[in-house]
């Protein structure tokens, strides 16, 4: 209505007064348009209207009662939406129902670029939705920083913005905007986008500013809630340890590139470091985290760029290698675990070997469920093999693998049928192991047991009377042969149940790397 006065008064040299509520002044006024001496120009005076308090206070509150009332069924309708995309567009719809504007759009924050993530445009105006803004997140930034407001700002004209940003004055007239209304979008005092009006008009029945910083305050939440959730999501996603993505994120990864292209040609490698536990029991699970994150940056250095590299859970890796890549597949894995994995922990340099099978598709898989297992495959068959290198998935080397792969070391010295005994070859001898038959023969129900019964050490399972001449014969072996045995020794021990048992055994001295000089002593008679 203010504005076909304002054309009544160019085109019919004309003068118009009249009385309305101004949103700009927050208040009612009387006013007067008349004929300028600028071409098609007009001069609009006002003056605040002194009314008396009980009228002021119910035009007000007419003002304030529909604002009310627009804001609330706003709200309703917005927060009735499920999806995010409709609720946001749902909210550009009903407010540009009120503020009639020739662009209203949502800006968020994409790095240091303010990107057009939702608009409603009038008939006849460009749409640019997805387009970056030439307005850089600083200058936003700064322009409000200027204004020192945090909430909704009325420019009724441009060019005033001109002196304090240059910058933003040229993409707004660049956009052919003659008037802007804007919200600035904060989380954590850290602005992250607007809601801006370009080419506005006002209803004098509405209070916009209240009204236009309501909605921008819950597109805000929105927004932040949005950005929480696509952030866990990415979360869920990724291994927090080193990076990568893990096994759902690599699932996920490899599900949209088939989707892609369901016949894409491509490689999947399972990677194991090699003894990876003993790291861990050695130099504690610092080190291990460690050895994970060189295996990481190793992996990087290696496989091509575009490779989904993934971290399939504990010591276990994954590359997916598509084009190129997967041609080279097999040059590649052959360098990398011939290099093996190098790093440095505690001022000392360690050093792993690496497992890896692989399998290809759609030439040996159907599917990435098949694809996953037969990579699986053919690294469990490296490791029986005797580990650190690499092996492509045969179908006939998959019979009886996991089987015979399962029955581990512990389970060939548990059910052995002689007591087995090793132990750290120093003054304090603590019990590194005790197989099941040791404890047995001691009378405990497992090593457990044994370990509390004993104090954990070598001392504790010898008898008292016995324990000097023990230490004496370790001592002379030690000194005449280094690492050597001692066959047929007999000595006594102590059992759980205070009881001495005379047994024989061989002892013998063996030098781990990283656990340094142990002794074993393999009992081969005993009786109480």
């Amino acid at each position: 209505e203010f504005l076909s006065q304002c054309h009544r008064v160019v085109t019919e040299n004309t003068t118009i007064s009249s009385f309305r509520y101004d949103s700009l002044v927050r208040d009612w006024t009387c006013y007067t348009l008349a004929p300028a001496a600028l071409e098609d120009g007009c001069i609009y005076s006002l003056i605040r209207v002194t009314v008396d308090e009980r009228q002021r206070q119910r035009l007000m509150a007419t003002v304030e009662a529909r604002t009310s009332l627009l804001i609330s069924e706003m709200l309703s309708k917005l927060s009735a939406e499920q999806s995010y995309h409709a609720a946001m567009n749902r909210m550009l719809e009903m407010v540009s129902d009120v503020i009639h504007a020739d662009r209203l759009s949502v800006f968020e924050c994409s790095g240091s670029q303010m990107v057009n993530t939702f608009e409603r445009v009038a008939e006849g105006v460009e749409p640019k939705v997805g387009e970056v803004s030439a307005v850089t997140r600083g200058i936003l930034a700064r322009w409000f920083a200027t204004l020192k407001t945090d909430s909704v700002v009325l420019v009724p004209n441009v060019s005033v913005v001109e002196r304090v940003s240059p910058g933003l004055y040229r993409w707004l007239v660049g956009c052919g905007a003659h008037s802007l209304m804007a919200a600035p979008f904060f989380i954590d005092g850290e602005i992250f986008g607007f809601l801006g009006a370009y080419n506005y008009q006002i209803d004098e029945t509405v209070d916009l500013n209240r009204l236009f910083g309501a909605i921008s305050t819950f597109i805000a939440a929105r927004i932040e809630n949005r950005q929480l959730i696509d952030s866990l999501r990415a979360a869920s996603r990724v291994d927090t340890l080193t990076g990568l993505l893990n096994r759902r994120g690599c699932q996920e990864a490899m599900a949209a590139l088939f989707a892609r292209d369901a016949g894409c040609p491509c490689v999947l490698a399972m990677l194991d470091l090699d003894d990876f536990k003993r790291v861990n029991d050695v130099f504690g699970h610092n080190a291990g985290d460690e050895a994970l994150r060189a295996m990481t940056r190793a992996m990087r250095a290696t496989f091509p760029t575009g490779t989904i590299l993934s971290r399939n859970g504990g010591d276990e890796f994954l590359a997916v290698l598509t084009g190129e890549g997967a041609r080279d597949a097999e040059a590649a894995l052959a360098a990398f675990t011939r290099a093996g994995l190098d790093f440095d922990f505690g001022g000392q340099r360690l050093q792993l070997t690496v497992s890896a099978g692989y399998a290809s598709y759609p030439d040996q898989a159907d599917n990435v469920r098949e694809l996953f297992s037969h990579a699986d495959s053919a690294l469990y068959s490296v490791k029986l093999s005797g580990k650190a290198g690499f092996r492509r998935y045969v179908p006939s080397a998959e019979e009886g693998a996991r089987v015979r792969l399962g029955f581990s070391a512990r389970d060939l010295l548990d059910y052995a049928p002689n007591p087995l005994l090793v132990s750290v070859a120093d003054e304090q001898a603590d019990i590194l192991y005790a197989n099941r038959e040791f404890a047995h023969l001691l009378g405990y129900a497992s090593m457990y047991d044994l370990m509390r019964g004993t104090g954990g050490t070598y001392r504790g399972v010898v008898a008292p009377e016995e324990r000097e001449r023990v230490r004496d014969a370790i001592d002379r072996m030690d000194r005449t042969s280094g690492v050597g045995t001692l066959e047929d020794f007999r000595f006594g021990v102590v059992g759980k149940d205070g009881g001495v048992l005379a047994v024989t055994a061989s002892l013998r001295f063996v030098d781990i790397e990283e656990t340094g000089r142990v002794l074993y002593t393999y009992v081969t008679s005993g009786r109480g």
